[in-house]
């Protein structure tokens, strides 16, 4: 992963910040909607704080199962950082990019790629400081273990056998 400072991350910053931001939630359907509110209010709020930053895409996923493969609207939001010279591809909090550790690593080499840096409105910290994707990996693989564990203990509890 590229390592790129960022020098934006102040009030009072007079460069103009374009940001992505991609909101996700899978749940049951009478959630959703409240869910992905909470997380577009917290972006948008965290994006209003910071000086120069203007919202130039949202895209979200809704889903009620795990698709195989990513998520349409999630390669929409990279596709639009990566064309569009946007500078923070900016999320609710982490797991909501991915819960799988290759696919979030993926998606971190991706937008490091195209020169953007990955910010979250809850996690206090970004991609662009040094030495951060072990502790990004960290907090992924304890949301993946937590999918795996509400996994293993539905199909459990349901009787069914894990497919």
């Amino acid at each position: 992963m590229t390592v790129h400072q960022p020098s934006f991350d102040r009030v009072g910053s007079d460069k103009c910040i374009r940001v992505v931001g991609y909101a996700r939630v899978n749940s049951a359907p009478t959630d959703q909607s409240r869910l992905l509110g909470i997380q577009w209010e917290r972006m948008r709020r965290f994006a209003r704080e910071r000086a120069g930053w203007t919202i130039v895409g949202e895209f979200a996923d809704v889903t009620t199962r795990r698709p195989t493969g990513r998520l349409p609207g999630l390669r929409q939001a990279l596709a639009e950082a990566g064309a569009s010279g946007c500078d923070v591809f900016l999320v609710d909090s982490l797991d909501r990019l991915s819960r799988l550790t290759w696919e979030f690593a993926s998606v971190v080499e991706e937008l490091s790629s195209a020169g953007v840096t990955l910010w979250s409105a809850v996690e206090s910290f970004t991609d662009g400081e040094p030495d951060i994707l072990p502790s990004l990996q960290a907090l992924v693989a304890l949301a993946q273990g937590e999918r795996i564990r509400r996994y293993i203990g539905g199909a459990a509890c349901s009787g069914r056998a894990p497919r």
